[in-house]
């Protein structure tokens, strides 16, 4: 009997940390603050998507970077190839188990509010960089608020208020940042 896998569909985030406050959105149909973020599209590569959905959840123009004490400079004698910045996380998470388990039983619906048949996220992170105003932010449709926040605020967020692996990814940001 052939084992049946979830279904994952690749994503990619953005942490922009500017005065020592990171950028977060208040997911709607979640209820929790995560990165922006969202699906790659296809012929985009993965940094390219956390930039676009960045943009189109927030207004703002920022550019993936990799982090600090990530030296690439002995790759500089190479030719013909092209350096992409580097995710500071790669995540699989579910989606909707639901999901899995109507398609493990061999039923024919779907959860409403996950219609692109995602059953777990294969989410790509990277840290960004913005040199345009940022006080022109603009929420979009899927976010119920857009906020900055300190790493201590973070750290006292309840796991309602925010996903623990999002919480550990965050910690990790900032202390990159900070090298």
């Amino acid at each position: 009997m052939q084992e049946v896998k979830p279904q994952f569909c690749y994503t990619a985030s953005g942490v922009l940390i500017v005065d020592q406050r990171v950028l977060l959105l208040k997911h709607k149909k979640l209820g929790t603050w995560l990165t922006p973020g969202g699906h790659v599209e296809e012929g985009e590569f993965l940094y390219q998507a956390a930039e676009r959905e960045f943009f189109e959840e927030t207004g703002l123009k920022v550019e993936a970077i990799s982090y600090p004490s990530f030296n690439l400079d002995f790759l500089e004698t190479r030719t013909n190839s092209c350096f992409h910045p580097v995710p500071i996380s790669i995540n699989l998470h579910w989606i909707s188990k639901k999901n899995y388990q109507y398609r493990l039983a061999g039923q024919n619906k779907r959860e409403k509010k996950w219609p692109k048949g995602c059953e777990q996220h294969l989410d790509f992170q990277y840290l960004l960089a913005s040199e345009v105003d940022l006080t022109a932010l603009k929420k979009n449709s899927e976010s119920e608020k857009i906020a900055w926040f300190s790493l201590e605020e973070i750290k006292k967020m309840s796991d309602e208020e925010i996903f623990k692996q999002v919480r550990a990814e965050l910690i990790l940001a900032f202390k990159l940042k900070a090298n």
